[in-house]
């Protein structure tokens, strides 16, 4: 499901119809229920001086709030 989803979410947004968004959603709703996340607390720049917290699953790629 998580190759799936990458392969989807290469089509611009704008070029998605309501039904391959909904598709799209259902997938991330079945990662959420169905995942075993194992949760990985990371840093990411924002600027070249800047960079910000962020928490994601290292299987399915899904964030969280930090």
């Amino acid at each position: 499901m998580i190759f799936v989803k990458e392969i989807m979410e290469r089509i611009p947004v704008d070029d998605q119809s309501m039904e391959y968004k909904q598709i799209v959603q259902l997938i991330e709703e079945y990662l959420s229920l169905k995942c075993q996340h194992s949760l990985v607390l990371d840093t990411i720049d924002v600027t070249t001086e800047k960079s910000m917290p962020i928490m994601y699953c290292k299987w399915c790629f899904t964030t969280f709030d930090t």
